[in-house]
């Protein structure tokens, strides 16, 4: 069953990745080993928008959230020793993933423009 958040309706994932890849626009950004901002690439539906701003709302030792919106369950999964967090329904998804999910459709409409 699709979940809408925000105005972005996710029919069969929402995923999270924060620590992405060295954003090649500016190769100080990306992975948290690097001294600029951490990055996030966020997909929803098979759609990617990578190295969206992170470092602001996603806390530093989560890794990835992974949400099916058929089963409405997900995980959080960290990268520290701190176990994996179960989403029992959309309800569980944390502010933070809101505020990624505001971010992937901002990208989304740069690059694709709604129809008028």
């Amino acid at each position: 069953m699709p979940i809408t958040i925000n105005n972005v309706t996710a029919n069969n994932q929402i995923t999270i990745i924060n620590d992405s890849d060295v954003n090649e626009s500016d190769v100080n950004n990306g992975p948290a080993k690097f001294s600029g901002n951490t990055e996030a690439d966020v997909i929803i539906d098979r759609v990617a928008h990578k190295n969206l701003t992170a470092h602001d709302v996603i806390p530093s030792n989560i890794h990835a959230l992974q949400f099916n919106p058929n089963t409405n369950t997900g995980e959080i999964e960290y990268t520290d020793s701190t176990s994996n967090l179960q989403l029992a329904s959309a309800d569980d998804i944390p502010s933070w993933a809101n505020t990624m999910i505001t971010r992937w459709k901002t990208e989304e409409d740069i690059q694709n423009p709604p129809a008028e």
